[in-house]
């Protein structure tokens, strides 16, 4: 931005006035239709929406929160259809009077994030967390496809959290919708398929699903389609002590699933109840036990590497 833009912002900024209520709708469109209208274009764009407390231009009262389904699902009817393609929407609740439901719900809409901060002092520190994150962006708009890879192979369920995905009606397809991608950044697909009996006897090996990639390059905006790969699976006539080990990875992701799935529904049922701190207590229980499992999983794996280094 140059020294007259600057400028102009700080005097935009400066000429804001409040007339009370909260209108987190409003201030959303408005931020919608600037970054449409905008003619200046960055390879990468975001909104960042800080709020502190529940929108009061929606006709619900305050005693409305435990009406959070229908709440949010006639908050996101108000906003513009343009809200899910003009990028990400990273939400940040600002003290103890903040909706969160409504900001969880704009986040998981438009593929962004939402934070709780609880202290005046650690905004500067979020909003420095988030600008990094968008500042290394390495893939956008991109696709997982996954493909059934022999016959008989069906994809019974494809764990994507909030992703957007689409399965075929033959459960021989999945494409999932990842978005942005960060540099050095990981994600895990947990991937249940139903195998066929083994027919033939000579071929100890079978291929089971093959995956395709494409994303978007944020600096030159070419399309990258990502060489397929195959999973092979052993199909031994017996199994070995070994065989019998589960995998580490997939068995941490299995599980963190399991816990977030039980707590996420113990959370909403308090909520749901009027007892927020209840529901904040149960997530904060569950994620410091899955966190353990994590750390636990991180160790093995690092002695792993050790003992492959010695070898």
């Amino acid at each position: 931005m140059s020294d007259a833009g600057r400028a102009e912002a700080a005097d935009a900024i400066n000429s804001l006035v409040t007339s009370g209520g909260t209108d987190i709708a409003g201030g959303l469109s408005a931020g919608i239709r600037i970054l449409k209208e905008r003619r200046f274009r960055n390879p990468v764009a975001s909104i960042i929406l800080l709020s502190d407390g529940i929108d009061t231009m929606d006709g619900f009262s305050l005693a409305g929160r435990l009406q959070s389904s229908r709440r949010t699902r006639d908050f996101l009817q108000r906003l513009p259809p343009s809200a899910r393609s003009v990028g990400p929407i990273h939400t940040f609740g600002f003290g103890a009077n903040h909706d969160p439901t409504i900001m969880d719900a704009v986040a998981e809409a438009t593929g962004g994030t939402f934070s709780f901060v609880e202290e005046e002092a650690a905004v500067s520190d979020a909003f420095a967390a988030c600008l990094a994150g968008l500042l290394s962006v390495v893939a956008q708009y991109l696709h997982l496809t996954i493909c059934s890879a022999s016959p008989g192979v069906h994809l019974t369920s494809v764990g994507t959290g909030n992703y957007s995905s689409r399965i075929s009606d033959q459960r021989l397809m999945e494409v999932i919708e990842v978005g942005d991608m960060y540099a050095e950044e990981e994600k895990f697909v947990l991937l249940d398929v139903t195998v066929p009996i083994k027919e033939d006897k000579n071929d100890p090996s079978m291929q089971l699903i093959s995956v395709y990639c494409s994303y978007v390059d944020p600096l030159t905006q070419d399309i990258i389609h990502v060489e397929e790969e195959r999973t092979i699976v052993r199909r031994p006539d017996s199994l070995s002590p070994e065989d019998e080990i589960a995998n580490l990875i997939v068995d941490g992701q299995r599980n963190r699933i399991l816990v977030a799935e039980m707590s996420i529904a113990e959370a909403q049922a308090k909520a749901d109840g009027g007892d927020l701190k209840g529901a904040k207590a149960v997530l904060d229980a569950r994620r410091g036990g899955t966190s353990s499992f994590l750390s636990l999983f991180s160790w093995v794996e690092f002695f792993r590497s050790l003992v492959d280094k010695m070898c």
